[in-house]
């Protein structure tokens, strides 16, 4: 029992730290930068968090598992916010577990030091969720309780087939 949650942690891991070199690599090629339009995110010193729900990865099935992936920072607390649920349908399914991943791409759109560690990830398990499109959100919350909820960056659909083993 212990090999088998020794394979899923590493598994894990793996996925985990493949995520973060793929937002990285995205930001590299002009993908993931934050842009604010306005300066709104660099002359912003109050109010709720800031920040965007990036990426969906994982196979969207019935019964899967996904990883979600963004930034979220405080105007008055910088980062890493209090808090990120992810909703599904808006019903809470799972918390960010990774919040203050280095994020120097949000650093050098924002011209905002404290705001390094912005990045999160979340791993969300699709356990007993219905084939069809769904609506999935990160809700951020300060430490004060002020939340802002992100968008998903796509339409989340999910599908019920199995995919054949890879060998």
């Amino acid at each position: 029992m212990t090999a088998n949650r020794g394979r899923k942690r590493a598994l894990l891991i793996g996925v985990l730290v493949g995520l973060i070199c793929l937002v990285c690599c995205r930001h590299h090629q002009g993908t993931a930068e934050p842009s604010p339009s306005d300066n709104s995110l660099v002359n912003k010193d109050a109010g709720p968090p800031l920040g965007s729900f990036e990426d969906i990865m994982g196979v969207e099935r019935s019964e899967g598992i996904i990883f979600a992936a963004g930034w979220a920072a405080s105007p008055e607390e910088g980062a890493p916010v209090q808090k990120i649920e992810i909703t599904l349908d808006d019903q809470v399914v799972a918390l960010a577990d990774i919040l203050n991943v280095a994020r120097p791409d949000v650093v050098a759109a924002t011209h905002r030091d404290n705001w390094y560690g912005a990045g999160w990830f979340a791993e969300v398990r699709l356990t007993g969720v219905s084939s069809g499109i769904h609506k999935i959100e990160a809700v951020v919350y300060d430490s004060a309780g002020a939340k802002t909820v992100l968008s998903s960056p796509r339409p989340f659909l999910v599908n019920r087939y199995e995919f054949p083993p890879y060998r």
